[in-house]
């Protein structure tokens, strides 16, 4: 599965990643693409992974999701 979501508040490629090490701690990721310059996340993932953890795990790394 992929997911996309929508993140405020990367302003640099340490923001970047820095989430994608916070959302390749969730198990069941397989995959992360944080880029700054979109404020997007691209998630590839297994089926067991809910799309809410993902935002959680977003927002505990300090940033909103939209």
């Amino acid at each position: 599965m992929k997911t996309h979501i929508k993140v405020k508040g990367m302003a640099c490629g340490g923001c970047s990643a820095n989430l994608e090490r916070a959302i390749s701690g969730v198990k069941g990721v397989d995959e992360v693409k944080a880029n700054h310059k979109d404020g997007a996340v691209v998630v590839v993932h297994d089926e067991t992974v809910e799309v809410e953890t993902l935002r959680k795990t977003v927002r505990d790394a300090g940033y909103e999701t939209v």
